[in-house]
């Protein structure tokens, strides 16, 4: 994971991530992916949590809640794929150099006690964008069938980025990045 980014700026090391997975197999990066989503599901919980000890439009917590589950949801589905391709086998990530800085809890505390929900949004639709990017390239490494199969697991993705976009909108009144 990134920092947030200023102005929405797509950061180089979105870039070097994907490279380094270019060059990892379908188990790899679908372990890789499998990690990730129970790490955004716990940026969304603490951020459901974080957001209900200030004052936000209730809309906010409510909908990092749902985000959190969404994402249980999907790692729950990407791990059924997973058995499904490789029985009997366990997801173990690949340690993927991501050169970039990581997220700064302090930064994050920062942004939500100061009301700047529109910049962790953007971030929030940062991430799922850069996690469609992943699955993009994992789905050019499958067959057709597994391609169904992520398919299915993947279609919360789009829903999440749908939600947060539209939060966006409702409370700044603008387009996301």
């Amino acid at each position: 994971m990134g920092v947030i980014m200023e102005g929405g700026a797509v950061p180089d090391w979105v870039d070097e991530v994907l490279k380094e997975l270019s060059r990892l197999g379908p188990k790899e990066i679908l372990s890789h992916i499998i990690a990730q989503e129970l790490k955004r599901a716990e940026l969304y919980y603490e951020l459901y949590e974080m957001s209900g000890e200030v004052t936000w439009d209730q809309r906010v917590p409510r909908l990092f809640k749902h985000l959190y589950e969404n994402s249980l949801k999907r790692a729950e589905g990407y791990v059924n794929l997973f058995r499904e391709l490789f029985p009997g086998e366990s997801p173990e990530p690949p340690k993927v150099d991501t050169p970039g800085p990581k997220i700064l809890k302090d930064r994050l505390w920062r942004l939500v006690y100061s009301g700047n929900v529109g910049e962790i949004i953007e971030y929030l639709i940062q991430l799922e964008d850069l996690s469609d990017r992943i699955l993009t390239r994992l789905e050019g490494l499958l067959s057709e069938d597994a391609k169904e199969a992520l398919s299915r697991a993947r279609a919360l993705e789009n829903t999440n980025r749908e939600l947060l976009r539209e939060l966006y909108r409702e409370l700044t009144g603008e387009e996301p990045l």
